[in-house]
């Protein structure tokens, strides 16, 4: 930005804060990012120059951006709104996503109930929790994909696909049931996988250091580790992973109900925010 014989910069070399989009019916239609700077705004002291950046879906625009509208041009943080394609999604979860917000009472009540039987019983219970863990994580497994592709608009297409994710869990329940010393080890995969991701969020939200090898890094080694450490320590292994596992599910079960409690996502986004 150019003020008399002054050239203010309105980005820096970061990158900036990244955030979906919504329309009025809160489908993802595009990407806002914000640059901020460490320069102080001459129109508001208490201020720092930036740039905000809107982009639209528009499967029509390619090459230059559509410019829709320009706001605050005289202001610490100027604000464009363009149409492009490149801000189109590829796949859509709006499906699942809508039917998860309008029936947060459901979420609420499985993961409550599970997270207590889990926690006060899941080694005595070990090979039907896992079992049904199986179950739910098929059926869970083909919603989403059902979703991604944008196939749960209709009703009776998304009967169908519930039928297809109920034999699919079905199937990968029974496999499990049967090959419990496998699960032990597959449960230590899937809390290592867990601990990587919270370890990498947690140096993101300290550090602001979020290269992508680092979390690979951190995914790869947690898994392979908890995972040998549950084919040597089955029992003990058993015994902490469904206490944590549980006492977790319990407690986002009554956030789904009672509400205002960030996601782990949302609390990490805030600690890199400051």
């Amino acid at each position: 930005m150019t003020e008399g014989n002054v050239t203010y910069p309105l980005t820096k070399g970061f990158k900036p804060e990244t955030s979906a989009h919504y329309d009025s019916n809160k489908n993802m239609d595009g990407l806002t990012y914000t640059f901020t700077t460490a320069d102080e705004c001459i129109y508001n002291k208490n201020e720092t120059f930036g740039f905000q950046n809107t982009v639209l879906c528009n499967k029509n625009v390619t090459g230059l951006g559509a410019v829709i509208s320009v706001e605050n041009n005289r202001s610490c943080t100027p604000k464009v709104t363009m149409e492009h394609s490149s801000a189109c999604p590829e796949y859509s979860l709006n499906g699942i996503v809508k039917f998860l917000d309008e029936n947060v009472w459901l979420s609420g009540t499985i993961l409550v109930v599970f997270g207590v039987v889990m926690a006060l019983f899941g080694r005595a219970f070990f090979r039907y929790i896992m079992a049904t863990l199986a179950t739910l994580s098929g059926f869970m497994a083909v919603m989403y994909l059902c979703s991604l592709f944008g196939w749960l608009e209709t009703t009776w297409v998304i009967v169908v696909l519930c039928l297809v994710g109920v034999a699919a869990g079905l199937g990968c329940g029974y496999l499990i049931y049967q090959a419990i010393p496998f699960a032990v080890v597959f449960l230590g995969f899937v809390t290592g996988f867990e601990m990587g991701v919270l370890l990498f969020s947690l140096i993101v939200g300290v550090s602001g250091y979020d290269e992508l090898w680092l979390l690979y890094a951190l995914m790869i080694v947690s898994t392979l580790g908890m995972g040998v450490f549950s084919w040597y320590h089955k029992l003990g292994f058993l015994s902490f992973a469904t206490a944590v596992l549980g006492g977790y599910m319990f407690m986002r079960g009554l956030t789904f109900w009672f509400g205002g409690y960030p996601s782990e996502a949302e609390m990490m986004q805030l600690m890199k925010n400051g």
